[in-house]
C-alpha cells in the first residue's frame, strides 16, 4: 500500500508523540537510580565514620557535596513533573 505525502507529517507527529513519554521515563529512572546511589554513598560514609574510619569533619564535608547532588537530582525531577 502506497504512503501518500499528506500522511507522513501526522505519522512523524505521533511518533513523536510516542516517543516522548519513553524518554521521560527513562529520565526519571535515571534520576531515581542517582538518588539511590547517593544515598547508598550517604550511608557508607556513616558506617566509615561509626568505625572510626574517618573525622567528623570529613565526614560533614563529603555528605553536604551528597547533599547538592541530591537537591540537583531532586529539583531536576521537579522540572520532570512539570513538563
Amino acid at each position: 500500500m502506497p504512503l501518500h505525502p499528506e500522511m507522513i507529517p501526522r505519522l512523524h507527529q505521533t511518533w513523536a508523540e510516542i516517543k516522548e513519554p519513553n524518554l521521560s521515563t527513562l529520565t526519571a529512572q535515571q534520576a531515581q537510580l542517582s538518588q539511590r546511589r547517593l544515598e547508598r554513598q550517604s550511608q557508607r560514609l556513616l558506617d566509615a565514620y561509626q568505625a572510626e574510619v574517618m573525622s567528623l569533619e570529613e565526614l560533614q564535608g563529603r555528605r553536604r557535596t551528597l547533599s547538592v547532588e541530591m537537591v540537583q537530582i531532586d529539583q531536576e525531577r521537579q522540572q520532570m513533573a512539570r513538563a
